[in-house]
């Protein structure tokens, strides 16, 4: 059964690299790559009197192992580049020329963005895109069970805005208890509880506004219809997001599970060195049906 699924999300890598070199104007089926006989992408010149005199160009792009792509998506790995600069790129500072040279680290030329991204942002106002398989071992990777991650970074008047991460799985450079350890007490903590689904699931937010970063992690949360669990373990977060953002930026804007999230302290007086000491203890939170109302009437 992991052998079929696996063939199949290498078949449909397969198909989105073939869809995106339709659209980028390439001939055949294979992963689309920058090289010296390919026609010159577009760019772009700034204009006005405050505009650079250098014209954008498109990088040639990193060949990076899914190993060494870890490494660079690690938030926390350069220290020579601490949050909120990420893998290079700095929101609030960085442009269309920084957000091409940071995909470029991660391996993704200009060809590899959702189809019509790079185009559209050409006028320094859009979002640039890409799914990170790009990588020369991708197909190993994903027989063995990796799921590329997918990056967004949003750029207005050709400053980026934002940037955001989506893991479909819990890496193990991002748990929890890592971020904890190096940022410290989040300026935020807020748990999100989605009911109304046949399985509930459950969604853990952190926030630190002087980094211009938050985090968030959803799992399963399974119930017995008297109680149910948060573990915040990599067997049970199904999916984990990294924002970072421009000084101005309200964190985690973009994002759309906001409306389910409320503070840990208030919904389960729950303090922050009793969650530490669950999380670091890798237990569960186990929340009973009698603290359910005030998500109940979010959920709506």
């Amino acid at each position: 059964m992991k052998q079929t699924r696996n063939y199949c999300v290498v078949v449909l890598l397969c198909l989105l690299t073939a869809c995106a070199g339709a659209e980028a104007g390439t001939s055949t089926g294979e992963a689309p790559t920058m090289g010296a006989n390919d026609p010159p992408l577009p760019t772009w010149t700034p204009a006005g009197p405050e505009a650079p005199a250098s014209t954008v160009f498109a990088p040639y792009p990193d060949s990076v192992t899914t190993t060494e792509l870890g490494t660079r998506l690690d938030p926390f790995g350069a220290s020579e580049c601490p949050l909120p600069c990420y893998n290079g790129l700095v929101p609030g500072q960085g442009g269309l020329q920084e957000t091409l040279n940071f995909y470029s680290r991660l391996g993704i030329s200009a060809l590899d963005m959702m189809p019509g991204d790079y185009e559209g942002a050409l006028d320094g106002t859009g979002n640039l895109g890409a799914v990170l398989t790009r990588s020369p071992d991708i197909l190993q990777a994903v027989d063995a069970g990796f799921i590329p991650p997918r990056v967004d970074v949003r750029l207005t008047n050709n400053i980026v805005r934002y940037v955001h991460v989506k893991w479909e799985a819990m890496p193990s450079y991002l748990t929890i208890k890592r971020i904890i350890e190096v940022m410290g007490q989040p300026d935020r903590l807020e748990l999100g509880l989605i009911l109304r689904q046949t399985n509930p699931e459950f969604i853990i937010q952190m926030t630190y506004s002087s980094r211009q970063t938050g985090f968030a992690f959803f799992g399963a949360a399974p119930s017995d219809g008297s109680q149910l669990q948060v573990c915040l373990t990599p067997d049970q977060v199904k999916t984990a997001l990294l924002g970072v953002y421009a000084p101005d930026e309200e964190l985690m804007t973009g994002f759309t599970h906001e409306k389910y999230l409320l503070p840990l302290l208030d919904t389960l007086g729950l303090p922050y060195t009793d969650f530490v000491t669950q999380v670091n203890a890798g237990g569960c939170l186990v929340i009973p049906s009698s603290q359910w109302a005030a998500w109940q009437s979010s959920d709506n």
